[in-house]
């Protein structure tokens, strides 16, 4: 998947948004995503989570990284940091699901999922793109 087309994905899911984005911060999401082998719908989903694709106000993290407590501050950094993460958690834990509520929560794949996370983030990679299976 292009940057292009990836973004105009996530402007026509969000339109309120879509002056927002930046095709920088998305080719670093496609960007990991390729290099990662990881869906660039669901690094983009993770990222459109976390930071609204780096369109929320003062965003602490472009995909919600942190090491040792602090905030990633680069886009690319995150990016790349989240998808080398999803890759690792989908081996894992053999599917999407598990993988994220792994990535979300940090507690490997069994860890509940108060908050229905990863199906949110399921579902919207499905509106950008990620086939159903």
């Amino acid at each position: 998947m292009s940057a292009a087309s990836l973004l105009t994905l996530l402007a026509l899911a969000f339109p309120a948004s879509a002056h927002l984005l930046r095709l920088d911060v998305v080719a670093s999401l496609v960007r990991a995503a390729d290099t990662h082998h990881v869906p660039a719908p669901i690094v983009a989903a993770v990222s459109w989570l976390e930071s609204r694709a780096g369109t929320a106000p003062r965003y602490a993290s472009l995909a919600g990284v942190r090491i040792n407590h602090a905030y990633i501050r680069s886009d690319a950094l995150s990016a790349d940091i989240a998808a080398r993460s999803l890759a690792r958690r989908r081996a894992e834990c053999g599917g999407w699901l598990r993988a994220l509520v792994a990535y979300r929560w940090g507690r490997g794949c069994s860890a509940p999922d108060a908050t229905g996370y990863a199906p949110r983030v399921l579902a919207l990679a499905r509106r950008l793109g990620l086939p159903a299976h």
